[in-house]
């Protein structure tokens, strides 16, 4: 019978009221909300899957579905149904069926009208809002397909569904942020933007709330071929995910383990393979939620994740890196370091490479120290990399050949973190954990990087990768600032105002000043002609 909750999770809490349309004489006109009080009345009403052959309720339900979705793939938004005879109480669970389960169509809002007749008590019409054109939707799901596809290509053949289910929480969470940004309505409803409701906000923009964290979790790992459904809270106004690993379900809430304000680089596991106990805990603090399953083993709630506060590195061979903050036992004045391990997947052996003594994290100006680590350990190409407050470190994957491949001390701040995209690792600096880093970066292959201060060439194919991954029409301008935070020239870097796509790959950007101190990337919005973002990104040799 819980089959039918896989269909029709409620967006409970963040769905917009559903209205009436239709100036037919016989129907009747009322608004609604989704309510999760729906799948109980579904679930009650229909003992067995809806995907039947016959003609009973839960076939025609489905069959309305299908055609729904069909008519929506053809971009037509005005969809009659009548003909499947649905009663007006399935209203809200068919339109949740359609919307929830297919996050590829973005370009359909969280929020629809609908009519229903009169006479025969059944659904007549649906009116669906769209986002967007079908020339907009087309290139917004290029982008979108580009990051999908990108995110599933970090997962080797040989990883299994924990992997997997681990490599994309951390990227989501690595690369995305909580949505902070609400406005206020006419009416004085908080609303936040609509993609912060569908996948494309977290895919695409790198901000949503919980319904876009869980929708392009969903999305992604469906791709992966992860049984994958969703968990939904009405008393928490919060939605999460559940997978099937070896036979058994596990919550995952790639929401909660992304931090806000957002630190850099910074990613939790507290709720990463749990079960229902361990999520009802008083540290886990999740309760009141309907699922579609029982997530009822809890061999996986002591895992060695489970207290990480920083990226896990995958070798794609089944091997784990990590770090793990400690605190010293001895002495009158006790010390925090942390140690970099690796964690065998198969047989769960655990070694310490490296033990990191007195790396704190001082606050700013101060002799005192956060009690915290803020360091992330990467992989790439055989080799590992992490950060202390003020370098970054290659080494061997058994703790060998150190190397320290970046040194900053240049009084602006310590490292917070840092991350692999391709072959640029990139690190963030501030003066305090939760502040807004700068972004520096460095490129992996064959030690290629820039110093403006060496060179007045910014060559665009290093540059690129990093642009690729800000998904972000528009045009733009590449600033030279000199140490006084003064502007000493300004290019453009699109060859015109349209997509990042077109800069030309082995393309470059002429400074006529050799003194830069930085140079700051601004994309520019064309129809409003103002700036949609700002950063400031420097180059490190």
């Amino acid at each position: 019978m819980k089959k039918i909750i896989s269909l029709i999770l409620a967006l409970i809490t963040f769905m917009t009221p559903i209205s009436l349309f239709a100036s037919e004489d016989d129907l009747l006109y009322d608004e609604c909300c989704v309510s999760f009080e729906d799948v109980v009345y579904l679930n009650q009403m229909f003992e067995i899957s809806l995907f039947s052959s016959d003609n009973t309720l839960e076939a025609r339900f489905e069959n309305a579905r299908q055609y729904i979705l069909k008519e929506l793939k053809n971009f037509n938004n005005y969809v009659d149904i009548s003909e499947y005879d649905i009663p007006v109480d399935l209203t809200k669970a068919l339109f949740t069926s359609v919307f929830l389960y297919n996050p590829e169509l973005f370009y359909i809002n969280n929020s629809c009208r609908y009519s229903y007749s009169s006479s025969t008590n059944t659904i007549a019409k649906f009116l669906f809002d769209f986002a967007y054109t079908p020339s907009e939707y087309a290139a917004r799901k290029k982008q979108f397909d580009a990051e999908v596809n990108k995110i599933t290509s970090l997962v080797s053949p040989n990883m299994g569904e924990i992997e997997r289910a681990l490599i994309v929480h951390d990227y989501l969470d690595l690369h995305c942020e909580y949505d902070t940004q609400p406005f206020t309505d006419e009416e004085g409803n908080t609303v936040y933007r609509d993609s912060s409701y569908r996948a494309d906000g977290i895919i695409v923009d790198k901000v949503g709330v919980c319904q876009s964290y869980s929708m392009a979790y969903y999305h992604i790992m469906k791709q992966l071929g992860v049984d994958t459904d969703f968990v939904e809270s009405t008393a928490m106004n919060h939605m999460w995910n559940i997978f099937k690993i070896d036979d058994n379900w596990y919550h995952v809430d790639s929401t909660w383990d992304d931090p806000v304000p957002d630190g850099y680089a910074y990613v939790d596991h507290k709720h990463f393979l749990a079960s229902d106990e361990l999520m009802g805990s008083d540290e886990n603090k999740h309760y009141d939620w309907v699922a579609n399953h029982t997530c009822d083993d809890t061999s996986l709630d002591d895992h060695f994740w489970r207290n990480i506060k920083g990226a896990i590195a995958l070798d794609g061979e089944g091997k784990a890196y990590y770090h793990t903050g400690l605190k010293s036992s001895s002495g009158n004045f006790p010390y925090y370091y942390f140690e970099i391990l690796s964690h065998d997947l198969d047989t769960h052996d655990t070694q310490v490479l490296k033990t990191e003594t007195k790396k704190y994290w001082y606050a700013w100006d101060s002799n005192q120290f956060y009690a915290d680590v803020y360091s992330d350990v990467s992989y790439y190409n055989g080799k590992l990399y992490y950060n202390t407050p003020t370098q970054i470190i290659e080494m061997d994957v058994d703790g060998g050949n150190e190397n320290p491949i970046v040194t900053y001390e240049n009084g602006d701040g310590y490292i917070f973190g840092s991350m692999i995209n391709d072959y640029l690792l990139f690190f963030g600096v501030a003066k305090a954990p939760k502040d807004e880093c700068d972004e520096y970066f460095t490129s992996l292959e064959n030690r290629i990087g820039y110093t403006v201060s060496d060179t007045n060439t910014l060559d665009v194919s290093i540059l690129r990768k990093y642009l690729d991954y800000s998904n972000i029409p528009g045009k733009i301008i590449a600033t030279l600032y000199d140490e006084n935070d003064t502007v000493m020239e300004s290019k453009i870097l699109t060859l015109s105002d349209c997509n990042i796509e077109d800069l030309n790959s082995t393309a470059t950007v002429n400074f006529e000043s050799d003194e830069g101190k930085y140079i700051k990337l601004m994309w520019w919005d064309m129809n409003t002609l103002s700036p949609i973002s700002i950063n400031r990104i420097h180059y490190i040799n």
